[in-house]
């Protein structure tokens, strides 16, 4: 018996312990656990997205996700006038559900290449979002908190930022 059969059996008894029917649960949980796999999959790679600021810039993103759960986020922030900065994040990303999470670790520093671990008490570590599409190609989803909605698109995993790279 394969450790996915395992789950869901294990799954199952402990759902009809709390008197839950079973073709119901069976059923759910079936396609909860194609649904999960299919949107784990198909979000391993490198994504770019960007969009535009409050303060009159916008803000470009490449983020690689890898098979492990892990991920690294780079960031150009783009002025108003022009100038720019760079940052390096990384992190855990997850799934539950069309439910897209990320629980964020630390930075990388761009100069020394140093990691900086994040404050995991602070709440604003982790972060859910609402799966709207996702395919080989696109990636689009919205914060839960303040429904702003992020449109990236899949790219090669050797993709940089267009001018001086990290």
């Amino acid at each position: 018996m394969n450790i996915l059969k395992f789950s869901l059996l294990v799954s199952i008894l402990l759902l009809n312990a709390y008197g839950l029917e079973n073709n119901v649960t069976i059923a759910k949980l079936k396609n909860t656990t194609v649904f999960q796999k299919k949107y784990h999959y198909a979000l391993i790679g490198t994504w770019y997205g960007n969009q535009k600021t409050n303060d009159g810039g916008f803000r470009e993103e490449i983020s690689h996700k890898y098979a492990n759960g892990k991920y690294k986020l780079y960031f150009r922030m783009h002025n108003k006038d022009g100038s720019y900065y760079d940052q390096i994040e990384v992190g855990e990303w997850g799934l539950s559900g069309n439910i897209y999470f990320s629980i964020f670790k630390g930075w990388i520093d761009v100069d020394s290449n140093k990691f900086i671990p994040s404050d995991q008490s602070d709440p604003f570590t982790r972060d859910a979002y609402r799966i709207l599409k996702l395919t080989d190609k696109e990636f689009v989803y919205e914060s839960l908190d303040i429904k702003y909605k992020f449109i990236n698109k899949k790219v090669p995993s050797n993709f940089k930022f267009k001018n001086k790279s990290l």
